[in-house]
């Protein structure tokens, strides 16, 4: 059922993409932290007087702080995703968890213009049921995504090194050789 050595194809995030993003994110964040750490208000302020009383720019290293602590998330939320077209279904790895759905489960895949990618599926409910490590949060998630798109589960375009339609055509193909078999 689940095996490993039935990939067929993997997709992973695009992750040149998301180290340029948390570069990004520490270069603004450091950028604002010198700014601050310079500002006229902030050296009046309360924690301004901290920064005259310990020898360390405090203002600075409280936001670089914040900015590496955030950029971090971003990456950490993002790097391990993966997806994985297996000859009996998909496998998805997800900030949430892994999901597994048979061929047979999925009901329709569609792009979500500007998001990524949803799957429909038969009967949600019982999914659900036998996936171990997803139940509360992808129920939750899957209320919001289904009446706005028609879709149970979702993959962001940032989560996949190829567009949404790619694909949704390597799950077409693999939709059509599970009714065709």
């Amino acid at each position: 059922m689940n095996d490993p050595d039935s990939t067929l194809v993997v997709i992973l995030p695009r992750r040149g993409r998301l180290l340029a993003q948390a570069l990004f994110i520490l270069v603004v964040g450091i950028a604002l932290a010198l700014f601050l750490q310079g500002w006229p208000a902030i050296q009046t302020s309360p924690l301004g007087s901290l920064d005259d009383a310990i020898p360390l720019p405090m203002v600075f290293l409280a936001v670089t702080t914040i900015t590496a602590a955030f950029a971090w998330t971003v990456l950490k939320d993002s790097w391990h995703h993966r997806i994985e077209l297996r000859t009996e279904g998909l496998w998805i790895r997800q900030s949430g968890g892994e999901l597994w759905v048979t061929y047979h489960e999925i009901q329709s895949v569609s792009v979500i213009p500007a998001f990524g990618l949803g799957l429909a599926l038969r009967e949600f409910e019982s999914w659900l049921s036998t996936q171990p490590q997803a139940p509360h949060r992808q129920r939750q998630t899957s209320s919001v995504t289904h009446r706005a798109w028609g879709a149970d589960i979702t993959v962001l375009s940032k989560n996949m090194d190829r567009p949404a339609e790619q694909v949704i055509d390597l799950i077409q193909q693999r939709l059509s050789a599970e009714q065709a078999g």
